[in-house]
């Protein structure tokens, strides 16, 4: 997910989401299993409703971080590519005057400077996305060697019934 860019195609986009979904079952399962193998089967429901509580606290949690990390980065992002955006900078120039050139419209008019702030937006919200990616890639990495603090179970009482 860190190698996107604003042209990706549907089809990759679709591949990339189809090997998220793919990938769930091996994070729920295992969590579930661990959450339910100590308790008595007359618990289950008083453990399953606190499990989905903690779930959706932690749900809330984690959308509120990973959507402030979201528009910081992405204001960071737009602030500094907009740095770039004046006279002074040739790249700049060169660019206003090949898409005024492109627009039909001069380099310097509202319909240029409009699609070149709409261009720095779209810019800083995909930066943001990939900051977005790569803090959550970290942020799971540094958490996998608290599975080494898991307890070997009781175990012994059979299988607990689906809910």
């Amino acid at each position: 997910m860190t190698d996107l860019y604003l042209g990706a195609s549907f089809r990759t986009l679709m591949w990339l989401r189809v090997l998220q979904s793919l990938s769930l079952p091996f994070l729920f399962i295992p969590i579930n299993t661990l959450a339910f193998r100590d308790i008595p089967r007359d618990k289950t429901n008083d453990a399953s409703a606190l499990i989905n509580l903690a779930r959706n606290f932690g749900g809330s949690v984690g959308i509120a971080f990973a959507s402030t990390l979201l528009t910081r980065r992405e204001q960071f992002h737009q602030s500094r590519l907009v740095e770039q955006l004046q006279g002074l900078n040739p790249a700049y120039a060169d660019f206003t005057h090949q898409l005024g050139s492109a627009l039909g419209s001069a380099p310097d008019s509202a319909t240029t400077l409009a699609s070149v702030y709409a261009q720095a937006v779209q810019q800083s919200a995909l930066l943001s996305y990939l900051d977005g990616f790569k803090a959550l890639a970290v942020l799971f990495l540094a958490m996998l060697p608290l599975l080494l603090l898991v307890r070997r179970g009781k175990g012994g009482e059979g299988t607990v019934p689906a809910h």
